[in-house]
């Protein structure tokens, strides 16, 4: 009865909505008419949230000065070149990590087995498990990353001179490395904890995300920020001064105007082999403190129980690894293998972002 009453309530509503209304609904029976009525352009109006998709971002992209859309476009090719190369070399990139956080001694015949176990145990999906996070903090931090050095070299550019300097160029680098580091840090946190757990005994994000924040509070998730600071001022400093040294003094050289593609990947990879090696020890320090307590993490866990720190600062850090496990065997702990993997990412993603913005840059701004 109630139900009934309620609906008869609504239909004299919506009759007396319609009666009262100024539209008139048979002038407005066809599509054409209703375009009218809104006062909208037939050739620009669209039912059809595709076209209408299109309009809003055309008409967007038109209303933003050139500068922003620069900005936009670094972004985005920054951000496609970060997520491309760190989707080729996930499976090293994880597999690295757990020998890098723990006291298991590292080789090829070790880093193999591993990952023989991953797949068997848990398919070959575990290789890039954590790697949807990865991914979402790959793009972002990329694309700020590119961004921010050709912003950075902008800012630094003393008038006119054509190109920064070595030093310049190395300050540039640093800035854009940090700024990036800073903007998705909590993520690489979750995604290295992650990466080092086993992938049939703990939950996804969120339960990461919560478990860090209950057993660490907000401080969880900038772990390991101190090291990465440290690390990040030369590390980018290198890579981007390095990458942008050995392109101009071959444009010079040779006197051409963009870089074969061959030379974006063998720069890159050389710029990578350079700056990951001098700041490896810091990269250590770094994992170690983001993913304390995260190996044993299994369900039930008291997210209550205090966790043991046993990675307290950079120093401290550094002492104890190179204690317990060594200078060269702990401190550089799968540093070959960043000899193969890290110039390849490095290669890809300064060659696919070098390539993409030659594409979709004018003129001037090449």
């Amino acid at each position: 009865r109630g139900k009934r009453r309620l609906r008869r309530h609504y239909s004299n509503f919506q009759d007396q909505a319609l009666n009262e209304s100024d539209l008139d609904f048979e002038e407005l029976a066809d599509e054409d008419s209703l375009k009218k009525s809104l006062d909208t352009k037939p050739d620009e109006a669209s039912f059809s949230l595709k076209s209408l998709f299109k309009w809003i971002t055309a008409d967007g992209w038109k209303s933003l000065n050139d500068d922003t859309k620069v900005m936009v476009t670094n972004f985005i090719c920054g951000g496609v070149a970060g997520a491309t190369a760190k989707t080729f070399i996930a499976p090293f990139d994880r597999s690295k990590l757990i020998f890098q956080t723990t006291s298991r001694k590292f080789g090829v015949s070790p880093l193999m087995k591993f990952m023989r176990e991953t797949v068997k145990r848990n398919g070959v999906r575990a290789l890039w498990r954590g790697h949807s996070l990865t991914l979402a903090r790959t793009f972002p931090y990329a694309g700020i990353q590119f961004m921010a050095f050709e912003r950075y070299k902008k800012l630094l550019m003393k008038p006119g001179d054509e190109h920064l300097s070595p030093g310049r160029r190395f300050i540039a680098g640093s800035l854009a490395g940090t700024t990036a580091s800073m903007s998705v840090y909590p993520l690489e946190v979750l995604r290295s904890r992650m990466a080092v757990q086993d992938a049939g005994k703990t939950g996804g994000i969120f339960f990461n995300a919560r478990l860090l924040l209950q057993q660490n509070g907000i401080r969880g998730f900038y772990m390991g920020a101190k090291p990465a600071l440290v690390g990040m001022l030369p590390y980018a400093g290198l890579a981007f001064g390095t990458f942008e040294t050995l392109k101009i003094v071959t444009l010079q050289h040779y006197e051409i105007e963009q870089l074969p593609h061959v030379n974006r990947v063998v720069y890159g990879a050389l710029s990578g082999l350079l700056a990951q090696t001098v700041t490896y020890p810091l990269d250590t320090v770094r994992r170690r403190m983001q993913t304390e307590g995260a190996h044993n993490i299994g369900r039930p866990v008291d997210l209550l129980a205090p966790v043991e720190k046993r990675y307290t600062g950079i120093l401290q850090t550094l002492r104890l690894v190179a204690r317990e496990e060594g200078f060269r065997t702990g401190l550089f702990k799968g540093v070959s293998l960043n000899w193969f993997k890290g110039p390849i990412a490095l290669g890809i993603s300064f060659s696919t972002y070098d390539a993409l913005k030659a594409h979709f840059s004018t003129p001037q701004e090449k």
